[in-house]
């Protein structure tokens, strides 16, 4: 008797290895079109070691879900969440990825700090190359300049907390506590 060929194993296999290739993306600074960004990839490290030596170990960390895995690897902080899920945790998954997009693209910082509160948020990792894509999970494709993620309005960029973190605007519960050439880190502060 001959057995069929399943394709599952190929499945599984591609998807490990784009997940692999998107987190060395990440960490070399390689862009998708193959060249190589030192400095990008150096401000990541310079960041990753600022949160790890400068924050709490039961920190959590806010940041758009595609740099939250190299945040728990190498700084060893928690984060809402990573691009890696499982099938048992994709409900509550899908409720962070969507406060993640909440957060970034409120209009207010009373807004932001909803999502703050929400998960006890300690820091705020902004990538200045950031992913606005994640406007879609809050059906806000207005928000960028093609309806497809590819950069940020000019009435978001004045207008949301991505926008404004990113253009270094002062704030009252975040405070800039690392500036990089590509990446920023605000610490959250609790007025009482």
């Amino acid at each position: 008797m001959k057995l069929a060929h399943a394709p599952f194993p190929k499945i599984v296999i591609t998807a490990a290895l784009l997940f692999l290739f998107a987190a060395q993306v990440e960490l070399t600074g390689r862009d998708v079109k193959g060249w190589y960004n030192k400095r990008r990839a150096k401000d990541l490290a310079g960041s990753l070691a600022w949160l790890k030596s400068k924050t709490a170990p039961d920190e959590i960390i806010l940041t758009p879900w595609t740099l939250g895995m190299q945040v728990v690897a190498h700084a060893g902080r928690r984060v809402l969440a990573t691009s890696k899920v499982y099938p048992s945790d994709a409900a509550a998954i899908a409720e962070r990825y969507k406060d993640i997009a909440r957060f970034f693209f409120a209009r207010s910082e009373d807004e932001a700090m909803e999502i703050v509160k929400k998960y006890g948020v300690g820091y705020v990792l902004v990538p200045k190359a950031f992913d606005v894509w994640t406007a879609r999970y809050i059906g806000r494709a207005d928000l960028t300049k093609d309806g497809k993620g590819k950069a940020l309005t000019e009435r978001a960029r004045l207008e949301t907390m991505a926008g404004r973190m990113l253009a270094l605007k002062p704030f009252t519960h975040f405070k800039p506590a690392y500036i990089g050439d590509y990446y920023f880190i605000y610490k959250v502060e609790l007025l009482s």
